[in-house]
C-alpha cells in the first residue's frame, strides 16, 4: 500500500506545553512532527498509509482531530490540509520553490516610498526578517503598487 504525506493546521493557538505534548504523542504512530505554523496555528505533519489520496486525507484528518480531542482542544476546525503522494512530497522537499524576493530598498523603490515607510508596513507587505535584513515577496509589492499606485 502506498504512503502519503499530510500537513494539517488546526484553528488552535496553544498556550500550554502539556497539551502540545499530548497532541504530539498521540500522533507518533504516524511518524509525526508537530509545532506551530507561521500563522501561529497548531500544525502537524504525518505519514499515512492508504490505498488512495482521498483515503489518506480522511485518515490524516481523523488522526489529527482525535489527537486534538485527546490533548484537550475539543474539535477544532481544520484551516489547512495538504496531502501528497510520498514521491511528490520527496520531490518538493528536494526542490523547494522560493518566490522572487525584494530587499527593503528594492521594495521602497517599487512603491515609490522611503525605506522607513516599507519598514512600517512590513507585516502588511508580507515582510520576513532574515538575519538583520528584511525581504518582501515581489508579487505582494507589485500588488500593493498596482492597488495604491
Amino acid at each position: 500500500m502506498p504512503w502519503f504525506a499530510a500537513h494539517i493546521e488546526l484553528d488552535v493557538r496553544p498556550t500550554h506545553e502539556t497539551n502540545t505534548d499530548t497532541f504530539f504523542e498521540r500522533l507518533q504512530p504516524h511518524h509525526a512532527s508537530t509545532g506551530l505554523s507561521p500563522y501561529g496555528y497548531l500544525d502537524a505533519q504525518l505519514s499515512i498509509e492508504a490505498r488512495t489520496l482521498p483515503e489518506a486525507s480522511t485518515a490524516a484528518t481523523r488522526a489529527v482531530t482525535e489527537a486534538a480531542r485527546a490533548a484537550g482542544y475539543g474539535t477544532p476546525q481544520i484551516v489547512a490540509l495538504e496531502v501528497l503522494t510520498e514521491a511528490e512530497h520527496t520531490a518538493r522537499q528536494d526542490n523547494p520553490v522560493v518566490p522572487p524576493l525584494l530587499s527593503k530598498a528594492e521594495a521602497a523603490a517599487e512603491l515609490g516610498v522611503v525605506h522607513q515607510r516599507v519598514q512600517q508596513r512590513a507585516d502588511e507587505l508580507g515582510g520576513i526578517k532574515v538575519g538583520n535584513a528584511w525581504v518582501f515577496p515581489a508579487a505582494r509589492i507589485a500588488a500593493d503598487r498596482d492597488h495604491h499606485g
